[in-house]
């Protein structure tokens, strides 16, 4: 008896020889290509419809509802960046990376400066109380703004106004003008 290879049983032939195993293959690639391609196709349409909301010249109020949305996140990743910048109080250069980065959230005047400080002490003060849950913000209209944001279950309560402008984006080696949403004035009361 001829001796079978280590991965096949004896007396079973050999799997993948034949011309069903060739239909099989044929139909597996048009299901890949009908259904495994669209997600692919849908990402970049996706992407493409995105993209055209940051260089675009007029904006639609579904754009501006999407630009709330990711000041509405800008203000979370303050609370965040600031907790990090809390955790790292034995390591001076973590602190002082996480300290240079937290003004990129925010729009300030040229020639004013910001002194992110007393925000971050508020938050860091926020962050320890017994009852500290994640920020909630209520956003509302500000004349010549985005909008307003104010927490709503924090004290003190931060309140930020939200300022779209085309600012300059490093995309690679490239620069581009695109329209972006900054956090501006914040107070702390």
């Amino acid at each position: 008896m001829k001796k079978a290879p280590y991965n096949q049983a004896p007396n079973n032939p050999p799997k993948g020889d034949g011309p069903a195993n060739g239909v099989a293959s044929a139909i597996l690639l048009v299901l890949f290509a009908v259904f495994g391609f669209s997600p692919v196709v849908s990402a970049q349409s996706s992407y493409d419809t995105m993209e055209k909301r940051f260089v675009k010249k007029q904006l639609t109020a579904q754009d501006s509802a999407a630009f709330i949305t990711q000041g509405v996140q800008k203000a979370q990743s303050l609370f965040y960046q600031t907790d990090l910048w809390s955790r790292n109080a034995g390591n001076t250069s973590n602190q002082a990376y996480i300290a240079d980065r937290m003004p990129e959230l925010f729009y300030v005047t040229k020639g004013d400066s910001l002194n992110l400080q007393p925000l971050r002490e508020a938050i860091n003060t926020i962050q320890r109380g017994k009852t500290y849950s994640q920020p909630e913000f209520k956003v509302s209209k500000a004349k010549g703004y985005l909008g307003k944001l104010e927490t709503t279950n924090t004290k003190p309560k931060l309140e930020f106004f939200l300022v779209l402008l085309k600012a300059p984006k490093q995309f690679g080696t490239e620069e581009e003008l695109v329209w972006q949403v900054f956090l501006a004035e914040p107070v702390v009361r």
